[in-house]
Order: structure tokens, then sequence, then C-alpha cells
């Protein structure tokens, strides 16, 4: 990802798709994590007592179902945190490249994870895909921000760091329409918003796996 166009002093489409492709491992992610279950939260949160009600025979109370949904909302930045620790040790090692190979594959598994959850009647399933994406979102912009320094010219330093920020809101923004009733906020249909959010991972992790390969093709990126 860093040759050629790359670590140039110019901004050049090499260096423009470079940062797209590192942003759909990371700030994309977070902005549509966050936003994802604000649509649907009546919906995830009936799938929850649904389940556990069916599991264990055990019927929550309104504070209870409260708390619960709290805790599993929040884990997602528990796991962002702990995500970020690990990033700084992988970068220390192996550099943000790797790190965000990493981080993708740890989104590839956590996000239609959760939609297996509703396949599989299970809110354990729920609940780990919603820690293992903070986890994942926690490396990828830990990468994502190391690598846009370490790429973009000193001229286009900053240009290239909003890049970070504007996935960001592009991933809210995406999660909101696909949350509403009218896209995939059915009861039926949610867990499709989660197996669409992979695509960017399987694009960010081919794009950083394959690079030498892709240049063969396209040798002016």
């Amino acid at each position: 990802m860093m040759r050629d166009g790359v670590g140039s002093s110019q901004l050049t489409i090499r260096l423009v798709l470079t940062a797209i492709l590192s942003v759909l491992g990371g700030g994309f992610h977070f902005g549509f994590q966050v936003s994802i279950i604000n649509p649907m939260s009546q919906l995830l949160q009936s799938f929850l007592l649904k389940n556990f009600e069916r599991r264990y025979s055990v019927v929550l109370t309104e504070s209870e179902l409260k708390l619960l949904w709290s805790t599993i909302a929040g884990s997602l930045f528990l796991g962002a945190a702990f995500g970020a620790y690990i990033m700084s040790k992988i970068i220390e090692v192996h550099g943000p490249k790797h790190g965000i190979l990493c981080s993708a594959l740890v989104l590839m598994f956590s996000t239609p994870l959760a939609g297996f959850s509703h396949l599989m009647a299970s809110p354990e399933l729920f609940m780990i895909s919603r820690l293992f994406s903070g986890i994942g979102v926690g490396m990828g912009t830990t990468a994502q921000g190391v690598l846009l320094a370490e790429i973009s010219p000193v001229a286009f330093r900053g240009v290239i760091s909003s890049f970070g920020g504007f996935a960001t809101n592009i991933g809210f923004i995406f999660a909101s329409a696909l949350g509403l009733p009218d896209a995939f906020g059915k009861k039926t249909s949610w867990p499709y918003a989660f197996y669409i959010e992979s695509v960017p991972c399987l694009v960010s992790y081919g794009a950083a796996k394959y690079e030498r390969f892709i240049s063969i093709f396209f040798p002016h990126f």
C-alpha cells in the first residue's frame, strides 16, 4: 500500500484509494456500529427478551431489559478500548498495514455473527458480536490513523487524515438508513443490515492482502 504513488509529494489516485480502503476497515464501522442499533432498538430488545425467556425460562422485567440492553450497547466501547490497545502492539511489530488486515479479519467474523444470532435464536451470539465488533473497530481506527499519517505527504496530511472522520459519518448515515422500517428495520430482515456491513471488511482486507497482485493490472495506482 505504500509504494509508487503512495508516499510521493503529490495527491495521487493511488494515495486517495489507499486512504479510502483504509477507512473502510476502521472509521466506517465505528459510525455504522454506533448508529445501527438506534433505529432497531425495539426490534433487538424484543429479540433478546423473547429468546432469553425461551432459552432460560427467565422473564426479564423492563428495568432488567434496559440494563441488559445498555450493557450490550456499551460493550462496543469496551471492546474498542481493548482493540486499540492490541493494535498498538501489532503496529509496533508489524506496522499499520498488517493492523488493517487484522482488524478486517475481526470485523469479518463479528459483523455477520450478529445476523447469525437471529438465525440461531441466540442472544449470546449477538452479545459476542457486539463485543468483537468493538474490538475490530478499535483496532481499525487505530491502524487507520497511523497509516493515513504515514502515507500522506505533508501538504495533504490534513485532507487525507479527514478521511477517517468522513468515513465515520458515512457509516453513521448508511446504518441509519438501513435500520429504517422501509429498509431492513423489520422483525425478520434486520440481520441483513449486519451482513451488508461485512462487505467493506472484505474489500478492505482484499485490497490490503492482494495489493501487489492488483498493481499488476492497475500499475498507475
